[in-house]
């Protein structure tokens, strides 16, 4: 691609509905003007879509750059119903990308001068016309601070206009020649080039391709739900009643005494001539009568203040959670569960009625003809583990995956790494009990419950019994222990052993901590030295050569570690997602996590899922002579499962 003329891009859309966030929405909006550029030529400015589509998009001469291309990306290739002649190949740069891969970053304290000029030129607007807001990696903040521009260049009136666009695209240009120089004399350049760049493609081809997702079964779906919810709901009631029934009497006797005390202010107010007392007070009942119609209301499984009054005060739990505050959250709620059956029914409820507002609205809003098209983005976290937003896959009910399906002809293979983190820990470590358990095949879990609570459990436990006889401590030792590993204390600890029923003291707790460091002295070994150099502020470099650095000294005991494994894990997870994407017949359409799925080939099911796995389990991890083992779970099916 050398022998390419890489253009400059940038463009503006505008929503098609009432919704101004729409204007994001390639199936809610469209393109008003397009400006491109290349290093020898001024800023071309398009308006007409066939025109640019004929000149520029399906001429294999160019390639393109812009910041945060992808999206850009996206938007033209909905509108202009095709990819560019050269492919994804065309998504060339982004300086986002560069900027979020630079170490050299803007200065939180520039960031809240910036902020509070926003803020203050926004004062002067007219109402609904403001200057948008910007973060560390936007273009409206590095170009003020790496090319010393005025920050506010645009007309937040109206940036439909040439020149607005024409200073987007020409910044964007200066900002893709600094920050490739920049990365270069600071060692970064090629994990941006080799890493990051092709990464983000395979991301982009995700977002094109989308995930077909069952309208019809969202429709059944969501009427079965309602139906479980009022089940659920007149359960509730029904082990509930004499409660709500005393809520209502408590409302009640509160407007009562309300209207009491009108009653005898009223009556103690000086008057000109004698009070008649059962004329006032009949005035007053009635007016008590006439508001108790009304202001008694059913019981609100959904306010906090009122299920405060029904678990704390009437039915005396404590709601506590570990910090001492009272909370109806998840947290107490699960806790109470444990012991009391009839918090496991409003749990589900809770679940039931989460699904029916937030998720299933949502779905339905962004499935466009059958098809829903996330976002995914893998600078949207410190350490680089992709997130999903429009609609956020992550954190789809494992009751709604059904909702999205394969392609006729295809299967939905879904792969997730096994335990990468400890793996990974193990590689930078070199612990040797941590090495040991990996190459055994034993579980880090399960072995980490018997260092950490041996003395609760039978003294001849093996590690490959722990997961049947004592699953609550090993979901403790699950939760907690890597946790423990990278930064977390004796309070982590017992925040999560009390959440199980479990009540430990501080000493316990500590102790806890200290035998699973000792246990893998040699982790807790790498982390102190680690950190010694993070707290110098040294730029390191994670296993596929991410660089991180972080800034403030009194952050790295928590986030050192932490950074460069999960970091690591995320990329290695990345780097498969990649490489299956250039098996034919496979597409990445989705990640959730350390997980990936790809549409497949149903005729090649087989053949391509052993591809598949050998791709998340090719990487060579060295410890001594041996390469510590990669294991991947999943299996391909109709449906994402």
């Amino acid at each position: 691609m050398n022998d390419k003329i890489i253009l400059d891009i940038d463009i503006e859309t505008e929503s098609l509905t009432d919704n101004k966030e729409d204007a994001l929405n390639p199936h809610k909006n469209r393109i008003t003007v397009i400006g491109v550029k290349s290093e020898t030529s001024e800023v071309q400015i398009y308006r007409d879509l066939e025109v640019f589509k004929r000149e520029v998009w399906d001429d294999s001469n160019f390639i393109f750059s812009g910041h945060n291309l992808k999206w850009d990306f996206k938007q033209l290739t909905h509108h202009l119903g095709s990819l560019p002649a050269n492919g994804y190949a065309a998504y060339a740069d982004d300086t986002r990308l560069m900027a979020y891969v630079s170490t050299d970053k803007i200065g939180p304290a520039w960031l809240t001068i910036y902020e509070e000029r926003r803020k203050a030129l926004n004062a002067e607007l007219p109402p609904g016309v403001n200057h948008r807001e910007a973060g560390l990696h936007s273009l409206k903040t590095l170009a003020p601070f790496f090319l010393g521009i005025d920050c506010f260049w645009e007309d937040p009136t109206n940036h439909d206009n040439d020149e607005y666009l024409t200073k987007d695209v020409v910044y964007t240009q200066q900002l893709r020649l600094m920050f490739s120089e920049k990365l270069k004399d600071m060692g970064q350049y090629d994990f941006y080039r080799d890493k990051a760049m092709p990464w983000a493609r395979t991301l982009l081809q995700a977002e094109v391709t989308g995930i077909h997702f069952d309208s019809e079964l969202l429709t059944k779906m969501e009427t079965e739900l309602r139906e479980t919810e009022r089940g659920l709901k007149f359960e509730i009631h029904d082990q509930w009643h004499e409660a709500f029934k005393a809520y209502e009497e408590k409302q009640l006797k509160e407007l009562q005494d309300k209207y009491q005390e009108m009653f005898e202010k009223a009556y103690a107010k000086p008057a000109k001539k004698e009070k008649n007392i059962e004329a006032l007070q009949s005035k007053y009942k009635a007016l008590y009568q006439k508001a108790a119609a009304s202001a008694v209301t059913e019981f609100n499984l959904d306010s906090p203040t009122q299920m405060k009054w029904l678990l704390r005060d009437y039915l005396k739990f404590d709601i506590r959670t570990f910090e001492g505050d009272e909370s109806t959250g998840v947290e107490v709620l699960e806790r109470l569960a444990k012991s009391e059956p009839q918090i496991k029914t409003l749990l589900e409820y809770r679940e039931t009625s989460k699904i029916l507002t937030g998720f299933l609205p949502t779905y339905r809003e962004e499935c466009y003809q059958g098809k829903m098209y996330s976002t995914f983005n893998f600078d949207g976290t410190r350490t680089g583990r992709v997130n999903s937003v429009r609609p956020n896959l992550q954190q789809t009910p494992k009751k709604l995956k059904p909702l999205f399906r394969a392609a006729p002809g295809k299967k939905l293979a879904t792969y997730d790494l096994g335990a990468i983190e400890p793996v990974v820990l193990a590689y930078f470590s070199q612990d040797k009990a941590l090495c040991d358990l990996i190459f055994k095949g034993q579980s880090f879990h399960s072995v980490n419950t018997i260092t950490m609570f041996s003395q609760f459990m039978r003294p001849d436990i093996t590690e490959p019994e722990v997961k049947n006889e004592y699953p609550v401590l090993r979901f403790i030792a699950k939760t907690v222990g890597l946790s423990c590993l990278y930064s977390s204390g004796w309070r982590r600890v017992q925040a999560e052993t009390t959440a199980q029923g479990l009540h430990l003291t501080e000493k316990q707790c500590k102790n806890i901590v200290y035998s699973l460091r000792d246990h893998y002295a040699g982790v807790w070994q790498f982390k102190q030295e680690l950190d010694k150099e993070l707290e110098s502020g040294a730029v390191l470099f994670n296993l596929f050569g991410r660089p991180f650095k972080i800034d403030d000294p009194d952050d790295v005991y928590m986030k050192g570690l932490n950074r460069l494994i999960q970091g690591s894990a995320s990329d290695l997870c990345q780097q498969a997602a990649t490489d299956i994407a250039k098996i034919p017949g496979c597409i990445p359409v989705g990640f959730i996590h350390d997980s990936v799925l790809t549409e497949i080939d149903a005729e090649r099911s087989k053949e391509l899922c052993e591809k598949i796995e050998h791709e998340f389990t090719k990487f060579e991890l060295p410890v001594g002579d041996r390469n510590l083992p990669l294991t991947v779970e999943g299996g391909a099916a109709d449906v994402w499962e």
